[in-house]
């Protein structure tokens, strides 16, 4: 059976991501380093 991925731990470094903000402009976990932020993901049609 496989192992399960427990995800990311505290203090664990995060992955390199890329995300436009409602806000329309651009994140990066380079840009957010150093600053404590929140990802919220919205699932649904709109």
């Amino acid at each position: 059976m496989p192992k399960k991925d427990k995800g990311l731990q505290p203090g664990s470094q995060i992955p390199a991501f890329s995300l436009e903000g409602v806000d329309g402009e651009r994140y990066t976990a380079d840009k957010l380093k150093g600053s404590p932020f929140l990802l919220y993901f919205l699932r649904g049609t709109f």
